[in-house]
């Protein structure tokens, strides 16, 4: 990625969560990036193809950020390690996190979107399901759920901070969420 093109997608996270998508015009994206506004069109076909990289540039963040341990751990085990990276990843990360939230909630989110989730989790449910670890309901639905767990936890401790340093209280919280998964 180009340093302007990256500095793009980096002023454009910054104003999308302070302003939100309506509020922030691609000139302003433009001259907080320190482009002119046609080097913003040089790099992205139109704001909606902006926001779209941006998220696309956050969900790859996470992934990268909430790794999936390797198979020598049980699905529990990895399922426990995913929870607390992304927990993890959320309260290091605010913007892209309201950012990712913001989007998938906005007119500017499709049905495909929701399947830029991590192939890796994709792997893991199949695993868990095929040796029986994980509910047998549809794999997308089932990987939704997943999503909507681990977003519901990010979200709480981001709301509550001091509680994601309490031992105990990740403990009961990854209990309740193997609880919701588990076969």
């Amino acid at each position: 990625m180009s340093d302007k093109r990256k500095r793009l997608i980096e002023s454009a996270l910054e104003l999308f969560v302070l302003n939100g998508f309506q509020g922030t015009p691609t000139s302003q994206v433009a001259k907080h990036a320190g482009v002119a506004t046609g080097t913003l069109f040089h790099h992205f076909d139109s704001k909606a193809d902006l926001i779209q990289c941006v998220y696309q540039h956050c969900v790859d963040l996470r992934a990268e950020h909430s790794t999936i341990s390797d198979g020598s751990l049980t699905v529990k085990q990895r399922l426990k390690d995913l929870f607390l990276g992304r927990i993890a990843w959320g309260l290091s990360n605010s913007a892209a996190l309201t950012f990712i939230h913001r989007f998938e909630n906005s007119a500017f989110a499709s049905p495909d979107d929701e399947l830029l989730k991590d192939p890796n989790l994709v792997a893991l449910i199949q695993e868990g399901q095929s040796s029986r670890k994980l509910r047998l309901i549809d794999a997308a639905l089932l990987q939704l759920s997943v999503e909507s767990l681990l977003d519901s936890a990010t979200r709480f401790y981001s709301r509550y901070p001091e509680k994601y340093q309490d031992e105990m209280h990740k403990y009961s919280s990854f209990n309740f969420f193997w609880t919701a998964l588990k076969y």
